[in-house]
C-alpha cells in the first residue's frame, strides 16, 4: 500500500526513535522582507557627455558639487562596456557611483544599444536591418524581438542589475533596445518602416518592448526603470502601440515604472502625444523630460533654459535632464535652485 506521512507525524516518528518525546517544536516559516524601491527620482540631474567607443569622458566635473543640482545621468553604449561577449567594461559606471557617494549626489544610467551593438552580436547570428541615419548614412541595428539579440542584452541588463540595483546612490536606469538610440523611435522614413514592417512590424516591436520591460524590472527589482518614448515607425500607429506598451508597464510595475521626453524645449506643446502621455500618467508613474539641447542651440530650444523648465514642471516631471553646460552656467543658478526644489517637492 502506498501512503505519505505528513510532515508532523514524520517529525514525531524521527524523534521518538532518537528517544525524544513531547511536543513537537513550532517552525516558523522565514518572512519576506518587504521589497523597498527607491524613491529618489526626482531633482535636476546633469545630463553630461556620452560615454563612446574613443571617447572617454572625464568625469571629475564641477557638476558633482553643484548645491542646485539632485544627481548626474551618465551614459554610455553597449559596444564600449561589452567589446568582447562577457567581457564587461562598467569603468565609467564605476567612476560615477564613487563620485556620487563622495560628493552626495544621485546617478541615473543608460546603456545605449541602436548602432552602438557590438559585432560580435551579429558574429553570434543577430539579426538587424540597415536602416538610415539622420545625416543619411545607412547603418546596422538590431531587431528588438530577434532572439539571438534578446538573449546576448539580457546578460549584459542581468550583469548591470546584479552590480548596481542595491547600490542607494543609483536613482533611476534608462531603458534601451527598442530604437535607434535610448529612446524608442526606430525607422524614420517609408522604405525604413516598410523593411521593418516585413521583419515583424509593430506587433513585434510591442511584446518585444513588454519583454524589455519585464527584463529591466527583474533585474532591477529595487530601482525605478524609466521608458524614453518615441514613435516606433512612420506608420501612425506607433503612436498607439507605444500607449499600450506604457499600460503594461503601469499595470505591472507601477511602483517603479516611469515615462519620459527626451525632447522638452521652451515652445514644447500639450497636445504633442508624448507630452500628453506624460501628462497623464504624472500621477500614477513616474514621470520626466530630458532638454532637447543646451539652451545656447536656439534653434531647437526655441527660447530661455527657465521658460523649458518651466513647461517640464507644468507638464508633470519629477526629474529634468539638463546639458553640463547650462548646469555650469553661474547665470542659471537661481533658475536651477528654485526648479530642483520644486522638483524635490513633488510628490505622488
Amino acid at each position: 500500500m502506498n501512503f505519505r506521512v505528513k510532515a508532523p507525524a514524520l517529525i514525531v516518528l524521527c524523534l521518538a526513535m532518537l528517544g525524544i518525546t513531547g511536543p513537537v517544536p513550532t517552525v516558523q516559516a522565514p518572512i519576506e522582507q518587504p521589497r523597498m524601491v527607491k524613491d529618489t527620482a526626482r531633482g535636476i540631474f546633469v545630463l553630461i557627455k556620452g560615454d563612446l567607443v574613443g571617447q572617454d569622458v572625464n568625469l571629475s566635473l564641477k557638476n558633482w558639487t553643484n548645491p542646485n543640482t539632485t544627481g548626474l545621468r551618465i551614459r554610455t553604449v553597449w559596444d564600449k562596456v561589452e567589446p568582447k561577449e562577457g567581457a564587461y567594461d562598467f569603468s565609467h559606471f564605476e567612476q560615477g557611483l564613487q563620485l556620487a557617494h563622495a560628493k552626495s549626489k544621485l546617478l541615473a544610467i543608460s546603456v545605449s544599444v541602436g548602432n552602438n551593438a557590438p559585432s560580435w552580436v551579429y558574429g553570434e547570428g543577430a539579426q538587424g536591418l540597415r536602416l538610415t541615419w539622420s545625416n543619411g548614412e545607412a547603418m546596422m541595428f538590431p531587431l528588438p524581438w530577434d532572439p539571438v539579440f534578446k538573449a546576448k542584452y539580457s546578460e549584459l541588463v542581468r550583469e548591470m542589475g546584479a552590480r548596481y540595483d542595491s547600490d542607494p546612490a543609483l536613482s533611476y536606469v534608462v531603458i534601451s533596445g527598442l530604437g535607434r538610440d535610448v529612446e524608442t523611435f526606430f525607422t524614420s522614413n517609408a522604405k525604413d518602416t516598410a523593411a521593418f514592417d516585413q521583419a515583424g512590424g509593430l506587433t513585434a516591436w510591442e511584446q518585444a518592448a513588454k519583454d524589455m520591460i519585464d527584463l529591466y524590472a527583474d533585474a532591477f527589482p529595487t530601482t525605478p526603470i524609466v521608458f524614453a518614448l518615441g514613435k516606433p515607425t512612420t506608420d501612425p500607429a506607433g503612436i498607439e502601440t507605444v500607449k499600450r506598451v506604457v499600460d503594461y508597464g503601469k499595470e505591472m510595475y507601477s511602483d517603479r515604472f516611469g515615462i519620459m521626453s527626451n525632447a522638452l524645449s521652451a515652445q514644447s506643446s500639450s497636445d504633442y502625444w508624448i507630452n500628453a502621455t506624460i501628462n497623464e500618467n504624472m500621477d500614477v508613474i513616474r514621470t520626466g523630460y530630458q532638454l532637447v539641447s543646451p539652451a545656447v542651440t536656439q534653434a531647437r530650444m526655441k527660447g530661455s533654459l527657465r521658460a523649458a523648465m518651466d513647461i517640464g514642471v507644468r507638464f508633470g516631471a519629477e526629474f529634468l535632464e539638463i546639458y553640463d553646460m547650462d548646469t555650469d552656467n553661474s547665470a542659471n543658478a537661481q533658475d536651477l535652485q528654485e526648479i530642483n526644489q520644486t522638483l524635490l517637492n513633488h510628490i505622488k
